[in-house]
């Protein structure tokens, strides 16, 4: 079997199997899985002997042309009432073929073909016609028998439409006279059908099987018949016979590959239908979350100040630094308090601040007590989206899927905002605050005022100069002015740059939840499934083009 064919069967198969929320696909598995089988075994024997199915309506004279290629009587022949009632085989010595219950006969005529004459297609008897399927089922060439009285045979049709493209079709007008209209108008109307017609043929078959009882020489009014012989005798080769296997193969490759596109061209608007239906679900989910969790988490801005004063305490220097942390102390020493001496009420600004900072579980709690109005929408979202799925035919059952994890992502998202750009927004304006420019600046006028008034003590000490009485208090008051100054200056700075950290971890919060995934994963997943062997349907295509 050549590789591409086989890889084709391959996924097939694997296709056939299927049994996923993709209801059309799991309906389509039997019918699928047979066709592979018989891809596979008609593609295991590309190089067996050729079986020719003659198939007609009762009367047309298959089981007359039967006995005139073989020159002998094979059948029996009536032209009133279907004689045959079983298949008749006329194979080649030799030749072995699964045909249980058939009439084999044995003849030399033909070394590559095996013919089989047919029931009537158009018999009342229901076995007939179910034999002429087992037939059809097992042949590469279909000869379509056909006489002057019936050849638009319906029930002969009827058979056959099922086979087109997966069979070779030969016309045989069994019966032929100097009537020719027959044979385009009869062709017209198998075109018509979708029948592509390699051949055909004029011939009486009678008139050739008197001829060769009596073993005479070819009439012209056999007309075609000799042609027909040479046909199926020397141009039907074996190169012949196994272009026709192969071509029946891919014909049967093509309506399977085809029918599954099908399936899937219906199948993917409806997918990209509800992959739209779950961004807008999820949008409006994205915009609800980060409008509770700004209003119950992030819109307190006392709790970035205090964040923020906190990180400026751990790493300030120089005078104004440490005087600063002086005042943080004392400023959070009520939080402080609260938890070191019992009975005193507690402050949670501290707290909530820590947990602002490092998403802690006491800061998860208040997160939880927020997702109420969440998770109410997400789980109204995903019922309709459940419904949308199931009217869709690409799941018949709810899809397994918790509010829990719903929740874990949502607080997953918010926590790791804490943890990132939060957080970084914070401790990179702190070390601006404290950094070695900012400090210098700030205790730069300090210093020099300092060192001013030391430098006129002790002058006056030395030098016998008068000082006036108020200069040590004056100068203890411009430094304590000048301090307040640049303390006020830096607080607000710090309040500023609070303001601007928490308005940088909202931008992030806001690209954190309006990135995909945040709900729908499993729902998701059924969608990528059904993409899944949307691709391979369509690899196949490609591979049998």
């Amino acid at each position: 079997m050549p590789s591409s064919l086989r890889e084709a069967i391959d996924f097939l198969e694997r296709l056939s199997r299927y049994d996923g929320p993709w209801r059309a696909l799991r309906l389509e598995g039997p019918l699928l899985a047979r066709r592979v089988s018989e891809l596979r075994e008609r593609a295991e024997h590309l190089h067996d002997v050729l079986v020719v199915a003659m198939v007609g309506g009762s009367g047309v004279g298959k089981s007359t042309f039967l006995n005139a290629l073989a020159g002998d009587t094979l059948a029996k022949t009536s032209p009133y009432r279907p004689c045959t009632t079983h298949p008749t085989v006329y194979a080649p010595p030799g030749v072995r073929l699964p045909f249980e219950g058939w009439t084999h006969t044995t003849g030399s005529a033909l070394e590559h073909l095996v013919i089989v004459d047919t029931p009537d297609s158009d018999s009342i008897a229901l076995e007939h016609r179910e034999r002429a399927v087992e037939v059809l089922r097992q042949a590469d060439l279909v000869m379509i028998c056909g006489s002057m009285e019936k050849y638009l045979d319906e029930a002969t049709w009827s058979l056959l439409r099922p086979l087109r493209e997966e069979r070779a079709f030969v016309c045989i007008e069994t019966k032929a006279g100097p009537d020719e209209s027959i044979r385009a108008h009869w062709l017209g109307r198998l075109e018509e059908q979708g029948f592509q017609v390699d051949r055909y043929f004029r011939v009486n078959a009678l008139k050739t099987y008197d001829r060769k009882l009596r073993s005479g020489a070819p009439e012209p009014e056999e007309y075609d018949f000799p042609a027909l012989e040479q046909y199926l005798q020397e141009e039907l080769t074996a190169e012949r016979i196994e272009r026709i296997k192969r071509s029946n193969v891919s014909g049967l490759l093509r309506k399977t590959s085809g029918r599954l596109a099908e399936i899937a061209g219906g199948a993917e608007p409806v997918i990209d239908s509800l992959e739209a239906r779950f961004e807008a679900a999820e949008r409006e989910l994205a915009k609800t979350s980060f409008a509770v969790v700004e209003e119950r988490l992030f819109k307190e801005n006392h709790l970035w100040s205090f964040a923020l004063g906190r990180e400026v305490g751990l790493r300030a220097k120089g005078i104004v630094g440490t005087a600063g942390r002086a005042l943080e102390a004392m400023r959070t020493l009520p939080a402080r308090l609260g938890s070191w001496l019992p009975g005193l009420r507690r402050s949670d600004t501290g707290k909530h601040a820590a947990g602002l900072m490092a998403a802690e579980p006491l800061f998860a709690e208040d997160l939880d007590a927020a997702t109420g109005e969440i998770v109410s929408l997400y789980q109204r979202q995903r019922s309709a989206i459940t419904l949308d799925l199931a009217r869709s035919g690409l799941t018949e059952h709810e899809v397994d899927a918790t509010t829990h994890a719903f929740e874990e992502a949502l607080n997953a998202r918010v926590s790791q905002v804490l943890r990132g750009p939060a957080r970084d927004a914070v401790v990179r304006r702190a070390r601006m605050l404290t950094g070695w420019p900012v400090t210098l600046l700030c205790d730069v006028p300090l210093a020099a005022l300092i060192l001013f008034s030391a430098y006129r003590m002790v002058d006056a000490y030395f030098f016998g100069a008068d000082l006036p009485a108020q200069f040590i208090s004056l100068s203890i008051m411009v430094l304590l002015l000048a301090l307040a100054v640049e303390l006020a200056a830096m607080g607000i700075a710090a309040r500023v740059m609070a303001w601007s950290a928490r308005r940088q971890a909202l931008q992030s919060l806001r690209v954190a939840f309006l990135s995909p995934g945040l709900a729908f994963q499993n729902e998701r997943a059924v969608l990528d499934g059904i993409r899944t062997q949307i691709d391979l349907i369509k690899r196949i295509a490609r591979a049998v083009v």
